[in-house]
């Protein structure tokens, strides 16, 4: 669940610094979750 709400927020926010520093977590942390959600739903979406 919480892969979607960094997932909104990367685009919300057009980079990956910004829903970083607004979900309190590194940005190669959000990278990561948005790259694992990516390979669970089988598409590149960012």
């Amino acid at each position: 669940m919480n892969q979607i709400i960094y997932f909104i927020s990367v685009v919300k926010n057009n980079n990956f610094a910004k829903p970083a520093e607004e979900c309190h977590i590194s940005q190669p942390a959000i990278s990561q979750q948005i790259k694992d959600l990516e390979n669970s739903l089988g598409v590149r979406i960012v």
